[in-house]
C-alpha cells in the first residue's frame, strides 16, 4: 500500500483480507465532534500522558505544566496505565491542586498504545496530543508543536511530531534503521516513530478504527496522518534520560530485538491490510469498553472486540 504524501487521502486497497478483522465502529460522528469542541466548558487542546509506575514524578511534571501552560487552554489527561505503585495515591493527593488535570484509570496494564488511546477517548478538546510522563519530554514541548500547528496554512490537515536529539549512538542506530524500514514498507518518509509530543487535529481520531495497544501505536497513528493527506511537521526535542524508572522494552538488548521484530510484523502487515489487524497476542488491537465520566451530556464511544465487557473505567480524582 502506497502513502500519498500531500493532501490527497489515499484509499485502502478493496483487496483486504478480512480474516481475523476486529470489526470497530467509527469513533465519533461529525454532530459528536460538533458537540464536544462546541461545549464551554471545553478546551482547545488535549494532552494526554500515558503513566505506568510513574509516581516519584508526578509532582514535577504538573508543576512543569503548570508553569509552561500558565496562558494556555488545555487540559492534561493523566492515564494511570495500570499501575503497580503509589500512582493513584500520588494523583488523588495532587490533582486538587492543579484544575488543569485530571486521570483517567485503567485497572489492569494492557500497553503503551491502549493507554493513549484511552485519554484519547476522555479528551474534550479540538486539538489533541500526547507525550511522555517520564520527564525525558519537557511539557513546553508540547506548547511549541501547538505553536508550529496554528501556524500551519492548513492546521487540520497537520501533524506536528517531535525529532529527538542528546540520545545515545545506539538509540540513535535503532531509530534511523527503523525509519529506514518504515519508508520502505509505507513508500512513505518516515522518522523518528516514537519522538513525543505528537499533536494533531482531533478529526483524524476517525481513522483510527483499529490501533494497536503497544508501542506500534506511534506508526500506526502517523500511517492514520498519512493516509489522511496531513502534512507532517518537525519540532526538534531534547531527550535526556529518564530521572525515574526504566524503559522496559528498552531495558537489554533481547527486549529490544523482540521489540524491533514485533514492530517490524506489524508494519508489514499494516501496510498489506491497511486496517492494523491483530498479528499476535502483544500487538492486538484496542478493544476494551470504555465508560467516561467528563461533559455532562456526552455520550462517550466504545470500542468493541470479541468480549464487549466493561473492563476500563475513567474517572476524574
Amino acid at each position: 500500500m502506497k502513502l500519498q504524501c500531500d493532501t490527497t487521502i489515499a484509499t485502502k486497497t478493496a483487496t483486504a483480507k478480512k480474516r481475523h478483522k476486529i470489526v470497530v465502529p467509527r469513533l465519533y460522528s461529525v454532530a459528536h465532534y460538533s458537540t464536544l469542541i462546541n461545549m464551554p466548558s471545553a478546551p482547545q487542546l488535549s494532552i494526554v500522558l500515558p503513566c505506568y509506575n510513574e509516581s516519584r514524578g508526578l509532582e514535577t511534571i504538573l508543576n512543569r505544566f503548570a508553569e509552561v501552560g500558565a496562558a494556555a487552554d488545555f487540559e492534561l489527561i493523566l492515564v494511570d496505565n495500570g499501575s503497580r505503585d503509589e500512582t493513584p495515591a500520588v494523583l488523588k493527593t495532587l490533582l486538587p491542586k492543579f484544575p488543569f488535570a485530571r486521570s483517567v484509570r485503567v485497572d489492569v496494564n494492557q500497553g503503551y498504545g491502549h493507554g493513549i488511546h484511552t485519554g484519547l477517548l476522555a479528551s474534550r478538546g479540538e486539538i489533541l496530543a500526547w507525550s511522555h510522563a517520564d520527564l525525558q519530554t519537557d511539557p513546553a514541548d508540547v506548547f511549541r508543536a501547538l505553536a508550529v500547528y496554528r501556524q500551519s496554512r492548513q492546521s487540520q490537515a497537520t501533524f506536528v511530531k517531535g525529532v529527538r536529539y542528546g540520545r545515545r549512538l545506539s538509540e540513535r542506530v535503532i531509530s534511523l534503521g527503523m525509519g529506514i524500514v518504515a519508508s520502505a514498507i509505507f513508500r512513505c518518509r518516515l522518522s523518528e516513530i516514537n519522538a513525543q509530543p505528537k499533536l494533531f487535529h482531533r478529526s483524524l481520531m476517525e481513522q483510527a478504527t483499529n490501533p494497536p495497544i503497544d508501542f506500534n501505536y506511534d506508526v500506526y497513528m502517523l500511517v492514520q496522518a498519512k493516509q489522511a493527506g496531513c502534512r507532517l511537521e518537525t519540532i526538534s526535542v531534547k531527550f535526556p534520560p529518564r530521572q525515574y524508572g526504566h524503559s522496559n522494552w528498552a531495558r537489554t538488548w533481547k527486549s529490544k530485538l523482540r521489540t524491533i521484530w514485533r514492530s517490524v510484523k506489524y508494519m508489514v502487515r499494516l501496510a498489506m491490510v491497511g486496517d492494523g489487524t491483530v498479528i499476535d497476542a502483544r500487538s492486538r488491537s484496542v478493544g476494551q469498553t470504555v465508560e467516561t465520566k467528563g461533559a455532562p451530556g456526552v455520550k462517550r464511544p466504545h470500542l468493541l472486540n470479541h468480549s464487549s465487557h466493561p473492563t476500563v473505567l475513567t474517572k476524574r480524582v
